[in-house]
């Protein structure tokens, strides 16, 4: 039987939409949007391009489609502009893109060639530019929507290979759909006539998100004979990511057209893909390269020198995390070959994502696949930036259940571990307003109980005493259990080094590690004087910095999830809810 999913809209199309129906007067009904980081940005980025204000500010984070988009768009505006990201957001490069619309008449000044922007009022002149086709295909996806709206034809020379023709090709289909025709001479040249008259469709429907699906194909493909299928997914997708079908059944997956979807079936052996150029499909890269270590033979995936500018470098990171988990994998400028496992010792494993979604979700498919091994992936609420529904969607495929009847556990207890100083009481209070959940902080518990500070209880019965009184409460807490329900549970700092605790605290619910640096744990602690020493270390850095080495590693081991902090913990708070931890 097939577990049935929808998949939410297309980020990409979704993008190119907001714009397409910005510069057209906003007479379109856009259909489907997902609720995702990147759609988030464009919203708020194109919202403020519209306001009455004439100067404004745009934040995009880490969403490059939006930055290049609306870095374009806003030339059209005749407002003061200044455009601003993340801090891997200022290391992608955009002075191509710069370039080439100051050539057409805009005036942007960059640092460098790189975030922040300022954009000047100014006119969009039209005229003839080449545009490096090997870099990032956004910088043209962007000039051809806003080019219909210059005072002058313009015609756009590329200059070397098109990196991600799919993904122009999605411009192309889209902006016909709006009647903005562009002249397309084989991708070599295009030339764009200024539009005389606007008509638009009344509605437009966001396909379900070929990128996203593609990490529910790999999860059963990776398991033998498991069925899903991806309602409202259609083969002829305008997206170049539909190519995912045909590298599963290159694999070994039976796919097939229902009348409501597309349905995958895992193979009994998965195959390998040999030698492939995945030049139109980067954003595919990831997560075959993870099916390639399960697959017999040699995978080798060339052609993919533009991942090194994505989110992060990810030909590096899949080096670097594929080999933790015994992966045999070799990387050059452009290409990475994938020789199968090596057996790895029974062990947790953390997998790191540099904050990037598809690292994230390609991991997360080999949930349970690697013998002995237990994957931990870092940061989870990273997938928020395309795909917010994705634990969810995983938990489905586990329990090969519909939505409405997926199992959880039942007290949806959340117990929140880590140093002193990384924000588990403060996470815990804004949780529990938000959730409609209990608070019990168990240092403040057994203040309660003791009717005397922790510094206090240290200080007249020492260490040894508190750690019983700690113990005591949650043994407690655990026998209590399951009448505890819908409970934050914020746990001392050291609550962790009594193996008793950690099996208790397991039995009560779904743990989560609150991460921070323990230099900034220090600058986040408050009223030092109230709280003992840790250790005998006279510098709190340092006694910090010890008891990080210490904890760190069996804070990783235990949690079900890790959230890095911020300095902003009402953002954190909602980042947790955003990745569906607490379900």
């Amino acid at each position: 039987m097939s577990v049935k999913l929808k998949i939410a809209g297309s980020k990409s199309v979704a993008n190119r939409a907001l714009i397409l129906n910005f510069l057209t007067g906003e007479k379109t009904i856009l259909k489907n949007i997902p609720p995702c980081d990147d759609t988030k940005y464009m919203r708020e980025g194109l919202k403020k391009l519209k306001s009455s204000e004439k100067a404004v500010k745009i934040y995009t984070e880490n969403a490059g489609t939006s930055t290049r988009f609306l870095t374009a768009a806003a030339v059209l505006t005749g407002k003061k502009v200044s455009i601003d990201g993340s801090k891997r957001m200022r290391e992608r490069p955009i002075r191509e893109l710069i370039d080439a619309l100051n050539n057409l008449g805009a005036k942007i000044t960059s640092s460098n060639g790189y975030l922040p922007l300022k954009i000047t009022p100014s006119k969009l002149k039209g005229g003839k530019i080449k545009l490096p086709g090997n870099i990032s295909s956004q910088y043209l996806s962007a000039i051809l929507m806003i080019a219909p709206f210059s005072k002058e034809p313009i015609e756009i020379e590329i200059e070397q290979e098109l990196y991600s023709k799919p993904y122009v090709e999605m411009t192309l289909k889209m902006m016909k759909e709006f009647e903005l025709n562009v002249e397309n001479k084989n991708y070599k040249r295009f030339i764009i006539k200024p539009i005389k008259k606007v008509s638009v469709p009344n509605f437009y429907t966001i396909e379900s998100d070929a990128s996203s699906a593609s990490y529910i194909g790999a999860y059963v493909a990776l398991r033998a004979n498991k069925k899903v299928l991806l309602e409202n997914m259609n083969k002829n997708s305008i997206q170049g990511d539909i190519k995912f079908l045909s590298y599963l059944e290159k694999m070994g997956c039976k796919i097939s057209n229902k009348e409501k979807g597309i349905q995958i079936q895992g193979p009994k052996e998965l195959k390998s893909l040999g030698t492939i150029d995945m030049n139109k499909t980067p954003d595919l890269v990831m997560t075959f390269a993870i099916l390639a270590t399960q697959a017999k033979g040699k995978t080798h995936i060339k052609n993919i020198e533009n991942l090194r500018i994505k989110e992060c470098d990810r030909l590096q990171a899949l080096e670097n995390e594929l080999k933790k988990i015994g992966a045999k994998i070799k990387t050059t400028k452009d290409s990475i070959l994938i020789e199968g496992m090596e057996k790895v010792k029974l062990k947790k494993i953390l997998i790191s994502t540099y904050n990037d979604h598809r690292i994230a979700m390609s991991f997360a498919i080999l949930d349970g696949i690697i013998k002995n091994v237990k994957l931990q992936i870092e940061n989870p609420e990273c997938v928020s930036k395309s795909y917010t529904t994705f634990w969810r969607d995983l938990e489905v495929l586990k329990n090969s259940n519909p939505p409405s009847s997926v199992p959880r556990n039942k007290s949806q207890n959340i117990i929140l571990i880590g140093l002193r100083g990384s924000g588990k009481t403060k996470i815990g209070e804004l949780l529990a307003k938000k959730l409609k959940f209990t608070l019990i902080d168990t240092d403040r518990e057994i203040e309660k109980k003791e009717k005397m500070t922790i510094k206090e209880i240290v200080e007249k019965k020492g260490w040894k005493h508190f750690r019983k009184l700690e113990k005591d409460m949650i043994t407690n807490l655990a026998k209590t259990h399951p009448s505890i329900n819908k409970t934050i549970i914020s746990t001392g700092g050291g609550a962790i080094l009594n193996s008793t605790n950690i099996k208790n605290l397991q039995s009560l619910g779904k743990i989560i590690y609150l991460h921070r640096k323990p230099e900034d744990c220090v600058k986040y602690t408050k009223n030092t004087s109230c709280r003992p020493p840790l250790t005998e270390e006279k510098s709190p850095t340092t006694e910090m910095k010890k008891l990080y080495k210490e904890r760190h590693p069996l804070y990783l081991k235990i949690a079900n999830f890790t959230l890095n902090r911020t300095n902003n913990a009402e953002k954190d708070t909602n980042r947790l809810e955003r990745a569906k931890m607490i379900e």
